[in-house]
This record gives C-alpha cells, sequence and structure tokens, in this order.
C-alpha cells in the first residue's frame, strides 16, 4: 500500500471513528480507531488525533492503561498540546497513579498557564495525596480564575475538610451548592463537615 493510500485510509478511520464517538456508538467508534494504520501513516496530524480521540474513548470506556499509552503516544507526537497533559493526568488519577497525574497536570498548567478545569483536577489530586496546603492553594487559583463554578469551591472544601479546617470546608460546600452542585456527594461531604 502507497503513503498516499495509507494516509487517505487512516485520515478515512478517524473520520469515521470521531463520527461514531460523538454519536455514543463506542464500539463502532473503537472499530474505527483501530482502523488507523498508526505504524504506517506519515501524517503526524492523522496520527495524533486518533490517538488522543481513542484516548478519550478509553477513558469513557473505563480502561485507563490503554487511554494512557494513547495519551503517551500523541504526547511523542506533539509534546506542546496541553489539552493532551489534562487527559493524560486524568486517565492517571482514574487508574489511582495520582502522583504521576499531579505532574502531567503541572505539565498542562505549564503550557496553558490556567485551564480551570486542570486547575481544578490538580487541586483534587494534591488531597487525595495529603498535600493539602498546596491543595488549598490550588483550589483557590481555580476559585480566582472562574468563582461562579461549583468546582473549584468544591475542591476547596475537601482540601480543607483533609486539613481538618472543618467550618472552612462547610462553607465552601456550601458556597459550591449556592453555584449549582446539587451532586449527592456534596450534600454529603457539606453534612460531614457541618458535623464535625
Amino acid at each position: 500500500m502507497s503513503a498516499q493510500d495509507v494516509h487517505a485510509l487512516s485520515r478515512e478511520a478517524l473520520i469515521e471513528a470521531d463520527e461514531k464517538f460523538k454519536a455514543g456508538d463506542l464500539g463502532a467508534a473503537e472499530a474505527a480507531y483501530n482502523k488507523v494504520r498508526f505504524e504506517e501513516c506519515e501524517d503526524l496530524d492523522v496520527t495524533f488525533q486518533a490517538y488522543n480521540n481513542r484516548g478519550a474513548l478509553r477513558i469513557k470506556q473505563g480502561s485507563m492503561p490503554a487511554a494512557i499509552l494513547d495519551f503517551e503516544a500523541a504526547l511523542k507526537l506533539k509534546p506542546s498540546e496541553a489539552d493532551v497533559w489534562y487527559n493524560l493526568g486524568a486517565a492517571r488519577r482514574n487508574a489511582g497513579e495520582v502522583a504521576a497525574a499531579v505532574e502531567a497536570f503541572d505539565k498542562c498548567l505549564e503550557l496553558s498557564g490556567n485551564l480551570y478545569v486542570c486547575v481544578c483536577s490538580r487541586a483534587e489530586a494534591l488531597s487525595a495525596l495529603g498535600r493539602n496546603e498546596e491543595a488549598v492553594e490550588g483550589a483557590r487559583r481555580a476559585i480566582k480564575l472562574d468563582s461562579k463554578q461549583a468546582r473549584g469551591h468544591v475542591a476547596l472544601g475537601y482540601a480543607h475538610l483533609k486539613a481538618g479546617s472543618h467550618e472552612d470546608a462547610a462553607d465552601a460546600f456550601a458556597t459550591a451548592m449556592a453555584r449549582g452542585d446539587s451532586s449527592p456527594a456534596t450534600k454529603q461531604l457539606a453534612s460531614l463537615a457541618s458535623s464535625l
């Protein structure tokens, strides 16, 4: 098969896979991504996008080790893509590789500056590691970026709760709920913080 044919086949497979993924047909999307000729295709944009998108698909499927491999492969092709560093961090966090997740979030923020979702994810991961002062600082940074979003307030509440600052935790959870977070987990954490 010629290089031109490999490129055309891989590009068509990527387009098909992305359409199936957006439509929610995860099995068909995975089959289409697997048609991409990763090793043979010389178009780095196609292989990069296919690795990154297949990694996102694998997160949805709950296959974190495979997602991590895809994001790492994408980053070998384009190491300056902040969004992929974020995706890698999320996959690592979901796989229980929390310290490695923080490293990926740090790289994302080094490249992007202030990506709100990454700042929040980093603060949450720091709390999980017991690095509570850093987590509080990170959550406050998220709130400075967008105080109207609930997630930064939840991260702040969780960091305060882990640090033993129960009143501050209760206040942060109450703010998160006022910002629209009606999840049972946040309500439960708010109740816990208020009872301590």
